[in-house]
């Protein structure tokens, strides 16, 4: 549904984001259906084989946790979607928007279903991107660039030391399968690789869980638009790194190195969030930052490692999303009917928009733990399972509700305050890390421009909102499933019970909490003093340092080696190439087997022409005459293929051969006139480099000729060519048995053509009229063009045709063709080089891949070929993907000769 968001509303006249609304509701329909087996404890699973010889497969799991995550994702996002479709009526590319929007949510799924460390991984990354492209969707802004950019480098990062983290856990625990790891916790905590384990993953999950010291992309990333921060910053993408350590607490939880570095981020996290919090004048700073807090207190209550924490803090995220995703909203109303985003700019909003103003009373009020809302609940549970061991998380957790108290009043000043500032509150030296948005620029925005908005906007909030009360009214709805994630860390049924009354010890804590924040509230220095103090942690120094010492380094390096000489990049390339190898061969103290037995005639006359080629192209002075004598040794090469029994491999060395000559000479003649046309340089570091680098391809090659000892994948090749359904085990490598690989090739020669179409034609001289005439030829090569050029492209096709059973292929077919197209070019002139040879290649692409991912539909795997039999015709549906090929190879020969001629 992704990609056809945009063209479905197009066709049904509606906006993309009710469409797009139909997924997440699909989606948590399915997840209601599937709750009563969850609950009952039935395994929900799905496994498909994907690299079965790595034990590798697409396998997803629906337990508790999942159950859980799920419905979170697919309840907000639908809730989000519908909210988007109101404020942001007319933007530009919604189509792209909620294409993105749909993808993130699929890989949030997939995160939280994947029942594979692979798959997982894949997912995981996918996150990152897809929240890349929503962060950034207002490219034009520089800050929506910079957040973007920030949160993609500072998550793909952890996501890399997440991988190794990944690859090390499977090894210790023996499988790639979540489910079945989370019962060999004691084998991995056992290993000696456990802690490089937990800390690789850690960084991951610390990472995408803005943690201290990595909390400072998420304030930066609320340049997005307020869908996508309420979405994927208060409910889904920040809490991916929470759910990895409540995935992952049964199998590395309840060790002191767990415990003691999990919990000690957390609260870190958890403090430095509200704090900085307290001081932000910008609505959607304010709540990022409280987000950061409310991370840091799940991640110290998973740190705890005990099923009661694990329940707490699954709890807490709940009653998070309902409250913070209110506020989000509310923030994007004010915005949206204000065109203020800094508390300083407006107030007295309570009477222009008194439903706005009630609903963000009632979700500031859950998030400051206020009985009887759901924050309350949410925090009494956090409490509790701190004690009796921890007392000073528990007044962590006491700290942290004061200061939610403070920054919730702050957030409310836009409704509350009678006069707006003029200016910047006085005392205030804390850099936003949003730019601020008002009509009116830096001066105070009337009251009177607000209005409620239309009930597609603040209904997803009021749902919301009614949620922070409901949870906090009726706890049974949220203890099935804190029974369910609890039961899966401690491995046996754990009842979980959220509501204890009104003791005098929750009591206590509110009234505790409710009075230092209302301290804070009068002690407005203390509280700049205070963050003040904590300046450092928020404005991402470290990160800001690395990048520009990143960047300075880049400068200094490109500056020393980019010298725009080809002949230097060749050295750089070759030279480093041929140090790895050699070092290699010492070190392992490979031997080439030498010797001049079974020497052949043929072969050995044809190498030495070849050599005697090569030495004349260093020696001849004319470009043109160097060239001749390269092709020279790639015929002798050809001819060499030839002697050896290979025809298919002779002809296409042959073909490709001739089409790069031409390729030479095209470019000899764009160089006509100008200064790389003069005189070549001859140097003793070019000979050195060149006679090494013979030596060593020589040894190489020698040594993969040496195969006597090694299985010969060969003769497998040969021995399930007739399951193929083919006899050129040449033809059948390519588009059979290494079919993926051959994908992958065309695609690179797809996008290398491109690359030189992009460069070379963007300073390309204009066409001037009458350019396409016929050129100054002979009249016998016009002659030859038109009698041979049928003969060519009839014998290609024939090759194509015929690949899969004698010497030929789509390759050498398309190169064929390519050269009939330059004869005629040469012949008749250039006008049919200025065709959209981008649309055949992309035809080609389009056609092979189609024809590899068609028997999936069909349960099978993919690019298997089926075998047609039409009389004593026998027909694999190979030759599609060989025509893909064919026309791939024909568009990007022409991309590259149109080039070449178009700036000669």
């Amino acid at each position: 549904m992704a990609p056809l968001a945009g063209v479905l509303a197009g066709r049904l006249r509606m906006h993309p984001g009710w469409v797009a609304a139909t997924v997440p509701a699909g989606v948590l329909l399915a997840t209601v259906v599937l709750t009563p087996a969850v609950l009952g404890g039935q395994a929900v699973r799905l496994s498909l084989a994907w690299l079965p010889h790595l034990d590798i497969r697409y396998a997803l799991h629906l337990d508790g946790l999942a159950l859980l995550f799920s419905i979170l994702i697919a309840g907000v996002g639908l809730l989000i979607l519908i909210y988007s479709a109101a404020y942001m009526p007319r933007e530009r590319e919604l189509g792209r928007f909620y294409a993105m929007m749909l993808l993130f949510m699929g890989s949030m799924l997939g995160v939280v279903l994947a029942d594979d460390l692979v798959l997982l991984y894949v997912f995981w990354e996918l996150t990152s991107l897809t929240s890349f492209f929503l962060i950034g969707y207002r490219n034009e802004d520089p800050a929506a660039r910079a957040g973007a950019v920030q949160a993609f480098i500072v998550t793909t990062a952890g996501g890399v030391a997440m991988l190794a983290g990944l690859v090390l856990l499977a090894q210790s625990g023996g499988t790639w399968q979540i489910s079945e790891l989370l019962e060999r916790a004691g084998t991995i905590q056992a290993d000696g690789r456990y802690p490089a384990i937990l800390m690789l993953l850690l960084l991951g999950a610390f990472t995408k869980s803005a943690q201290v010291p990595f909390q400072f992309w998420l304030p930066s990333a609320m340049v997005a638009p307020t869908p996508v921060s309420a979405y994927l910053h208060a409910a889904t993408m920040v809490w991916a790194g929470v759910y990895l350590l409540a995935r992952l607490l049964p199998v590395l939880g309840g060790t002191p190195l767990w415990t003691g570095v999990v919990t000690a981020v957390g609260l870190a996290t958890l403090l430095a969030g509200a704090g900085l919090a307290l001081v932000q004048t910008h609505l959607k700073a304010l709540l990022a930052y409280s987000t950061v807090g409310a991370l840091g207190l799940a991640t110290a209550l998973l740190g705890r490692g005990t099923p009661e924490g694990a329940a707490a803090a699954m709890v807490w995220m709940l009653n998070h999303a309902a409250f913070k995703g209110a506020l989000f909203l509310v923030a994007g109303i004010v915005e949206h009917e204000t065109g203020a985003r800094e508390v300083w700019r407006v107030s007295g909003l309570r009477r222009t928009m008194p439903l706005t103003f009630a609903l963000a009373i009632v979700a500031v009020l859950s998030m400051a733990g206020i009985p009887p809302l759901g924050g309350f609940l949410s925090k009494e549970a956090a409490f509790d399972a701190f004690l009796p061991q921890s007392w000073p998380a528990a007044a962590a957790v006491v700290i942290s509700g004061a200061l939610a108290l403070a920054y919730g009043a702050r957030f409310l000043r836009v409704f509350l305050d009678p006069r707006p500032q003029t200016g910047r509150p006085a005392g205030h030296r804390m850099r936003n890390h949003l730019p601020a948005a008002s009509p009116a620029g830096g001066h105070a925005v009337s009251a009177a421009r607000g209005h409620d908005p239309s009930a597609v906007l603040w209904g997803p909030t009021a749902v919301l909102a009614a949620l922070a009360v409901a949870f906090g009214l009726a706890p049974g709805v949220l203890e099935p499933l804190a029974a369910l994630v609890a039961e899966g860390i401690g491995g046996i049924p754990h009842p979980v019970t959220l509501w204890h009354g009104l003791g005098w010890m929750s009591l206590t804590v509110t009234g505790l909490s409710v009075a230092a924040g209302a301290g804070l509230l009068r002690a407005e220095p203390l509280a700049h003093g205070l963050a003040e103090a904590m300046r450092p942690l928020s404005t991402g120094r470290l990160y800001d340092g690395l990048a520009a010492g990143t960047l300075q380094a880049a400068r200094a390096l490109t500056g020393a080696y980019m010298t725009g000489r080809l002949r230097n990049y060749l050295v750089y390339i070759v030279g480093t190439t041929l140090v790895l190898v050699a070092t290699g061969l010492v070190l392992t103290g490979v031997a080439a087997p030498l010797g001049l037995a079974g020497l052949e005639s043929g072969p050995t006359v044809a190498v030495l022409v070849a050599m005697t080629a090569a030495v004349a192209a260093t020696r001849l002075q004319p470009l043109l005459g160097a060239v001749l004598a390269l092709g020279t040794v790639g015929y002798t090469v050809s001819l060499i293929y030839l002697f050896l029994s290979a025809p298919d491999i002779a002809i296409t060395q042959t073909v490709i051969e001739t089409v790069s000559l031409v390729l030479f000479v095209a470019a000899i003649v764009a160089l006509a006139g100008t200064d790389a046309e003069g005189a070549r340089p001859r140097s003793l570091t070019n000979g050195i480099l060149a006679l090494a680098a013979g030596a060593v391809s020589a040894v190489l090659a020698i040594l993969v000729a040496d195969v006597s000892r090694m299985p010969r994948v060969s003769e497998e090749f040969l021995a399930r060519a007739a399951e193929a359904g083919g006899r050129n085990v040449v033809n059948l490598v390519v588009v059979d048995f290494r079919g993926w690989d051959t994908l992958g090739e065309i695609s690179v020669l797809v996008i290398a053509a491109l690359g030189i179409m992009a460069l070379v034609l963007r300073k390309a001289r204009p066409v001037r009229r009458g350019a396409d005439a016929a050129p100054m030829t002979s009249p016998i090569l016009r002659v030859v063009a038109t009698l041979a050029s049928p003969i060519i492209v009839a014998y290609a096709l024939f090759l194509w045709a015929t690949g899969h059973y004698s010497p030929g292929g789509g390759f050498v077919g398309g190169l064929m063709i390519a050269a009939a197209l330059v004869l005629r070019v040469e012949a008749f002139g250039g006008g049919r080089l200025r065709r959209r040879w981008d649309r055949l290649m992309a035809l080609g692409l389009l056609i092979a891949a189609a024809e590899g991912l068609i028997p999936l539909l069909f349960g099978r795997p993919p690019l298997k070929h089926a075998l047609l039999h039409v009389g004593t015709l026998h027909v694999s549906t190979s030759l599609i993907f060989d025509l893909g090929v064919l026309l791939v190879v024909i568009g990007a020969v022409m991309s590259a000769i149109r080039a070449l001629v178009e700036t000669g």
